[in-house]
């Protein structure tokens, strides 16, 4: 945060000075590396200690802000990449990844030091150098091989000769050894510290995977070898049913169908992996002594950035799902530091409340339209209170949100000022000034995507200027996903929030917070006629009031729609074709008495059906491998449905028996009928056949 007039700017999310106080602590016995602690001793030295007061180090955000920069560049180089008809294994090259951690003229260390200081929040432990080095010199001896391997790889595209892809071949199969053992190694101590570094290196893994589910064939044609004789028994062993399965589908044989196999598996295993010490972290914040919200906030935003966006997007590397491109969407939803004092007098707020003063509860999709400042007029001029003005995903209805100010408060007078009209624009970064010493609000300055920026000023200039700016890192040129806003600008306001409470230092204080949505979305659930698009349920226009939505479990780029009777989606397809539509969702059905229909306005005169949805057996956080893809069916239960979709129109999704069901959805995927689709559709048929005459001779 810059608490003068000199006005520095910094390219990140946000430029509060750091939550945690400062430390002039150098107690070396809290580095298990170097004086070999045993690693549960540690923990327990940490959970003991983690007190977040006068003896623990400055986290300062600037320390991160080389992995939250890094982070979002490559979410932003995959969505990207991902909208490609001639899928990701053609266009997300290791010579556009790698730069990315490191660029020329900075220590070479800096974006994975980043990394771990993000992973270190949980602990509010000094970041322990030996651990930097143990995660920097495993990524940069990947580097170099990876370098090598696309050098390979490009000479073997450029001429396909027997002997070049002979070397692309065993380069990959030496590199894909590697990459293994190194997420072994970084899954087993250190697991949370080190996540933010291990999501990095499991995205390399799957895109290279994907490379050789396209092109084994082409690089062995001939091949004959057997699993057994390429990997060792220790790597066979490591996903044990997956890979059997793998093992089965290939016939024993090492081929693009086993890694297309194999990629699934790895998946799921990197996905579950995350998302489950993401949680472990999380969970040790919350139960530390002495935590404010920025502390876990901060960690949440910037996990969120460095990890869960990622994991999000890893299911479209399945060649098989998205055999062309696909269009995704990040609909979660994050805070920047509130504009509060960091340490409340007495024993702090308890997070849940904290949560329920500054953030939203879970919600459909919305697009910020307005928002109205009050400015109080009978104290010290300044910011009173917010109302927010907003839509849902193709609702023409504007929604207000309840009138955000302190409570407990003598009323002051105040303006009726015009809303702010956004509506044909966004707000991507925010000054807001206030006295040096306080929290009293006196301006704020909206810089907007359209180059037209909104004012809002108090009237009062204190003679102390403070000044805590909201900027966000911006995508390089080439690496903008094209079905969003379409911006260089990676994240736009949606919301804002003044905290209810009124026992502050001055009469004129307020805590405020802002919240932020990504600029993948895209505001009129377009459908491309090329590429699968997928549709979060959360951009639904409407619910009914027995449905819901509820936090997304973290792998899944946002939330879900918890469906009782029925929702409303309003899409657009500017350019007629046909399609598959197929939704994602988990279901936990005792009876299995799931049933529902899909009808679309004008398109169909039937219902189009979803049958066959699985139970599981705990529906609280699920994992990735509990979520299911239902395709919707004609009344022929045998076949899936294809249906003409052209311009506007309203699909509702109907449910009936859900006395002690319950189903969460995800998203819904529109499949055009392309050449490519059908040719695959069709291969999948041949494989499925072969596949069961090879298991009637085998039994």
């Amino acid at each position: 945060m810059n608490h003068n007039n000199n006005n520095n700017k910094y390219e990140i999310i946000d430029s509060h000075a750091s939550p945690y106080p400062s430390n002039k602590n150098s107690n070396h016995s809290r580095y298990p590396y170097t004086n070999n602690t045993n690693y549960k001793d540690w923990l327990n030295i940490c959970q003991q200690n983690q007190q977040y007061d006068e003896g623990f180090e400055t986290f300062e955000s600037a320390d991160t802000i080389a992995a939250v920069s890094a982070g979002i560049i490559v979410a932003g180089t995959m969505l990207s990449a991902f909208t490609s008809p001639l899928g990701p294994a053609l266009i997300i090259s290791f010579g556009t990844l790698l730069p990315i951690f490191w660029k020329p003229g900075e220590d070479p260390k800096t974006v994975w030091k980043a990394f771990v200081k993000i992973g270190y929040r949980p602990f509010g432990l000094p970041v322990d150098e030996a651990i930097v080095n143990l995660l920097y010199n495993k990524v940069d001896a990947l580097k170099t091989q990876f370098e090598d391997y696309q050098r390979y790889f490009d000479i073997w595209k450029a001429n396909p000769t027997s002997q070049n892809a002979d070397a692309v071949k065993n380069k990959f199969l030496t590199l894909d050894t590697l990459v293994i053992g190194t997420l072994q190694e970084l899954k087993k101590d250190y697991a949370i510290i080190l996540l933010p570094g291990y999501t990095q290196i499991a995205n390399w893994h799957l895109n290279l995977l994907r490379q050789a589910a396209d092109n084994y064939d082409k690089w062995a044609p001939s091949s004959n070898l057997s699993i057994q004789s390429i990997y060792p028994q220790d790597y066979i062993s490591d996903l044990n049913t997956c890979l059997t399965n793998c093992s089965t589908e290939s016939n024993n044989k090492v081929s693009s169908k086993y890694y297309k196999c194999i990629l699934k598996c790895r998946t799921a295993e990197y996905i579950n992996h995350c998302s489950e010490k993401y949680q472990d972290g999380l969970n040790q914040l919350k139960n530390s002594s002495n935590i404010n919200w920025d502390i876990y906030n901060a960690y949440r935003r910037e996990m969120t950035f460095t990890v869960l966006d990622h994991i999000a997007i890893f299911p479209n590397y399945d060649p098989e799902k998205y055999p062309t491109g696909t269009h995704s969407e990040l609909t979660r939803e994050i805070y920047t530091d509130a504009v509060m004092r960091r340490y409340e007098t007495g024993s702090p707020i308890p997070i849940a409340q904290r949560e329920q003063e500054l953030t939203r509860t879970p919600h459909l999709f919305s697009r910020l339209n307005k928002f109205t400042l009050f400015t109080a007029k009978n104290i010290l001029p300044g910011l009173h209170a917010v109302q927010n003005h907003f839509s849902y995903t193709n609702d023409s209805t504007v929604r207000l949100s309840p009138i955000y100010k302190p409570e407990n408060l003598s009323e002051p007078n105040t303006d009726n000022p015009p809303p702010f009209d956004i509506s044909n624009t966004a707000v991507r970064s925010i000054a807001v000034k206030r006295r040096y010493e306080y929290y009293h609000i006196t301006a704020i300055d909206f810089d907007t995507i359209d180059g037209n920026p909104r004012r809002y000023n108090s009237g009062y200039t204190p003679e102390n200027l403070g000044i805590d700016y909201f900027i966000f890192t911006e995508f390089p040129a080439g690496k903008i996903p094209p079905y969003g806003l379409g911006t260089k600008y990676t994240h736009i306001l949606s919301y804002i929030k003044i905290s209810p409470r009124g026992n502050l230092s001055l009469p004129a204080e307020r805590e405020l917070s802002f919240a932020w949505t990504h600029t993948s979305v895209n505001f009129n659930n377009t459908i491309s006629n090329t590429i699968t698009t997928q549709i979060p349920a959360v951009k639904a226009k409407s619910l009914d009031p027995s449905s819901s939505v509820i936090s997304g479990p973290g792998h899944t780029g946002g939330d879900l729609v918890s469906l009782r009777s029925s929702m409303q989606i309003m899409c657009y397809v500017p350019t007629a074709a046909r399609y598959q539509i197929r939704m994602r969702c988990v279901a936990y059905s005792p009876n299995r008495s799931i049933n529902l229909t899909l009808n679309i306005a004008g398109v169909t005169n039937y219902s189009l059906r979803a049958l066959g949805i699985g139970s599981i057996k705990n529906i609280i956080n699920p994992k990735y491998d509990d979520f299911q893809y239902i395709y919707f069916q004609t009344e022929d239960p045998q076949q899936v449905a294809t249906v003409n979709l052209s311009s506007n129109f309203t699909m509702f999704l109907n449910s009936s028996d859900f006395a002690d069901n319950t189903i969460l959805i995800d998203k819904f995927e529109f499949i055009p009928i392309t050449n490519t689709l059908e040719e695959n559709l069709e291969t999948q048929k041949l494989e499925k056949i072969q596949q069961t005459v090879n298991t009637l001779f085998t039994n």
